[in-house]
């Protein structure tokens, strides 16, 4: 592993965040950066994290989870034959077993529906999500290679495209699981709606030379708001009418880990709040310190250190954090969509 560098030292187009301030690769060949997959620098969390969630997810493809659906309810039932004649009723006390309510959970049924089964649609739903991580994987990994802002933003857009992707691909759930009992016109309508959006969004990014990071982060704002609508617009009758809730939950907490990163990311959270507290400072302004900055101090000094927050408590890898747990959340909602949509009784 070669000698790490400082943000000053990067290229210029690696100094988007200047409060992670060591830890950089060095320029380097696509075969050295394979290597650094194994090595130490403020990269390393970000590639771990989200190979070791694809290994996590593509083990949920192979083995997607499934139940029996052969339970049974047994009842009491009371019987009462009338004789001809005016003869008394007889009365009989038996135990029935009613006959099995076929429950079509993961892994046992057949209906079709937008070409796939509720397993082969999770597997799908896995697959996309091992592309996110992938793409983010191979941008993290990578990204000391490019010579020249042009290359390295091409190397981005593979980042930012798998991003697109799971937020589109992963509506299929809530689309045509969500409400049973929703007319067949507002799922492909709101199908239509999410897959536009999502091509529009892909236009601006990739083939628009002057989007800029804040032109992607309100393109990608405005596709993950036009998906949370959909949802609501679909799973929220179904809520009010049958009380199926678990699905819509599951669903919302992605989006909050999703705007919980956002927030961190947009403020720095924590490395700016640190290293502002952290710099020296003139004797003046130590005497006025407010209460705030003394509890920064405080955290830089006993809690985080310099190095653990270029390394592994920087804004951007809490995102990858965040994102490992939207993704949970988002199988699980997929998970309660399908469970919800055959225990639906319109």
């Amino acid at each position: 592993m070669p000698e790490l560098l400082t943000v000053q030292q990067v290229d210029p187009w690696l100094q988007f965040n200047p409060y992670i301030v060591s830890g950089y690769r060095p320029r380097m060949t696509i075969r050295a950066a394979l290597r650094s997959f194994f090595g130490w620098h403020n990269e390393s969390f970000n590639i771990w994290t989200h190979a070791i969630a694809a290994c996590f997810v593509f083990y949920l493809t192979l083995f997607p989870p499934a139940m029996d659906p052969t339970a049974t309810t047994t009842t009491t039932t009371t019987t009462t034959s009338v004789g001809s004649g005016g003869a008394g009723g007889v009365t009989a006390m038996a135990a029935a077993a009613l006959p099995s309510y076929g429950r079509r959970w993961l892994g046992t049924s057949n209906e079709h529906l937008a070409g796939a089964n509720p397993t082969t649609a999770f597997r799908a739903t896995c697959l996309v999500f091992i592309a996110i991580f992938i793409c983010s994987v191979v941008y993290h990994l990578f990204m000391p290679c490019p010579t020249s802002e042009v290359s390295y933003r091409r190397l981005m857009n593979c980042d930012v495209t798998g991003v697109v992707l799971c937020i589109t691909a992963t509506s299929w759930s809530f689309l045509y699981r969500g409400n049973a009992c929703s007319a067949g016109w507002t799922s492909h309508a709101g199908f239509g709606a999410v897959l536009l959006s999502g091509l529009f969004v892909l236009y601006c990014v990739l083939f628009n030379a002057t989007c800029g990071a804040i032109g992607r982060l309100k393109a990608i704002g405005f596709h993950c708001a036009l998906r949370l609508s959909v949802l609501l617009w679909i799973e929220l009758p179904k809520v009010q009418s049958q009380g199926y809730h678990q699905a819509l939950h599951c669903h919302a907490m992605s989006y909050v880990f999703i705007a919980l990163g956002g927030v961190i990311g947009g403020f720095r959270f924590p490395e700016r709040q640190l290293r502002r507290v952290t710099q020296p400072q003139p004797a003046s302004s130590a005497a006025e310190a407010t209460a705030t900055s003394r509890f920064w101090r405080w955290v830089g000094r006993f809690l985080v250190s310099s190095e653990e927050i270029d390394y592994m408590w920087n804004s951007h890898t809490l995102w990858h954090y965040c994102i490992m747990l939207s993704t949970t959340m988002m199988l699980l909602g997929f998970y309660y969509d399908v469970e919800e949509y055959e225990l639906a009784r319109c």
